[in-house]
């Protein structure tokens, strides 16, 4: 499972850990007006012993904002 976390800015809100998949999710809600920088994404992967070897593969992640 590869799962990704976006960093809020002040008064907007994070899902958490989400899990990558081909759906769209909303990672970061209630963004308002942003004067910040340095935000965090952090990626997460993990496995368990039953998945064995995995080879090296790589994936594109694409960030999209919205104004809603």
């Amino acid at each position: 499972t590869l799962e990704v976390e976006l960093a809020a800015p002040t008064g907007a809100s994070s899902a958490g850990a989400v899990a990558l998949s081909t759906v769209a999710a909303d990672l970061v809600t209630e963004i308002n007006t942003v004067t910040e920088s340095g935000l965090s994404i952090t990626y997460t992967f993990s496995a368990t012993a039953l998945a064995g070897v995995i080879d090296s593969d790589s994936r594109t992640v694409t960030f999209t904002i919205t104004n809603m």
